[in-house]
């Protein structure tokens, strides 16, 4: 295990990918984050995150995506920013799209006005 700093002054623990793993899964997703690199990451406190290491990543990386081929990413459908795999469409709000990943259980809300899709229809969000 390695630690670092962030340039924001936030401990950077880099862990083997099955400990890791082992943290994400067990991790509520208000937890769950992406670091600017494009790792995955789990808050571990307030002043510290746990993130595979960047050399580990880039192998597992590839992996997960050989075992998800780059096909087209079809409608209604987006790359996880997490894992790489394909997110399909969990709710459809009048000005966002709530994609979510089956593999690693990621959720991401992207806008109509980025993601494409007819503003104004879906379920209205109420405030």
């Amino acid at each position: 295990m390695l630690m670092t700093r962030l340039p924001d002054g936030q401990l950077l623990y880099e862990d083997h990918w099955t400990n890791f793993r082992r943290e994400y899964k067990a991790a509520p997703l208000d937890r769950r984050l992406v670091l600017d690199d494009g790792r995955p990451a789990v808050r571990l406190s307030p002043e510290s995150l746990l993130a595979p290491h960047p050399h580990v990543w880039r192998v597992v990386r590839k992996w997960l995506l050989s075992r998800h081929p780059d096909e087209p990413v079809r409608k209604r459908e987006r790359r996880c920013e997490a894992c790489g795999s394909a997110m399909r469409v969990a709710r459809e709000l009048s000005w966002t799209w709530a994609f979510r990943c089956e593999w690693c259980g990621s959720l991401e809300v992207h806008g109509k006005d980025v993601a494409g899709g007819v503003i104004g229809a879906g379920e209205k969000e109420t405030t």
